[in-house]
């Protein structure tokens, strides 16, 4: 039987979260938990509060992550938010935004472009200005398109992987930040179908109370719609450095199961892995597949499947 652990709290001292954002093995730490604006609270294996880090400059809206993802050589890469000057941009639009490498001091190859204050991190590699995510801007604020493209960020301790979802291809840069590969793989017809808006618009309207039901249809009606379906939605890397690409899942379609295309670090297609759709998979080891899935009441339990490879 296996021995459960609670590690953290609500709250705002010292080891203790507000929101949490992701969770993520980065550097010799057991676990980073990331807050809402990527402030890392560090455990140990035995759930002992360590530390807490920010990795970016906080005076400094273009090295504020959007999103950020870290390598177990303690390694970042992260993309930036829009920028946010001037007036806000109502209905859909492309949101772009810089991106960059971050390396630990005591792990420098070449000469950083910029220290982060008190971070012990320097940014060694810009990789440009790139899409961030295509949203729906109101008055209020703006979100991801429930249909939209978003740049797609992996790490592992020898190259990141970016992709932006608006083609089958995810670019390979070392972690200076030359691009050394660029990886494509056969893919689908991405068009976006009357089928397709349709079950969203069912599964949406389900989700409401009757009577906002004529608002919800009203802003659903007038919605703009993207060129295209995303190509894909996740990158992750396994234990072996192989690319795991993650098909974007239509919103509102029935259960389905999720499918990985598997790519070596030479850019050598492997195949495609069929995964339970309920697994929101938290890591891949070179044997098995790690996951938290969700019964019928929201009873989450860790997963564990076997990968059967092909022979030969």
């Amino acid at each position: 039987m296996m021995k459960g652990n609670t590690i953290g709290g609500p709250g705002d001292g010292p080891g203790e979260l507000g929101y949490i954002r992701d969770l993520a093995r980065c550097g010799a730490d057991s676990l980073f938990v990331f807050e809402i604006d990527y402030l890392n609270v560090v455990f140990r294996i035995d759930g002992d509060y360590v530390r807490e880090a920010q990795p970016y400059d906080a005076n400094s809206m273009t090295r504020r992550p959007y999103a950020m993802r870290c390598a177990r050589n303690g390694y970042y890469v992260a993309v930036g938010w829009e920028n946010l000057q001037g007036p806000r941009t109502i209905g859909f639009y492309r949101a772009e935004a810089p991106t960059w490498i971050l390396a630990p001091t005591h792990q420098l190859a070449v000469e950083p472009i910029e220290s982060i204050p008190g971070a012990g991190l320097n940014v060694v590699a810009e990789l440009g200005v790139m899409l961030s995510s295509e949203r729906i801007g109101r008055a209020t604020g703006s979100g991801p398109h429930p249909f939209g493209r978003a740049l797609q960020l992996a790490i592992s301790t020898e190259a990141v992987y970016l992709g932006t979802g608006e083609a089958f291809e995810v670019r390979r840069y070392d972690l200076n930040g030359q691009l050394v590969g660029l990886f494509r793989w056969p893919g689908h017809d991405l068009t976006i179908q009357d089928m397709d808006l349709e079950a969203y618009r069912v599964a949406a309207l389900a989700a409401v109370s009757e009577a906002g039901r004529p608002a919800l249809e009203r802003s659903l009606r007038e919605m703009p719609m993207p060129a295209t379906l995303p190509a894909f939605s996740r990158i992750e890397t396994d234990m072996a450095g192989n690319v795991w690409i993650e098909s974007f899942r239509k919103p509102g379609q029935p259960s389905q199961n999720r499918r990985w295309t598997v790519i070596d670090a030479q850019g050598v297609l492997l195949g495609d892995v069929a995964i339970p759709v309920d697994l929101e998979v938290t890591d891949i080891g070179e044997n098995a597949i790690v996951g938290v899935a969700r019964d019928e009441l929201g009873v989450e339990r860790v997963c564990v499947y076997d990968l059967v490879k092909p022979v030969g």
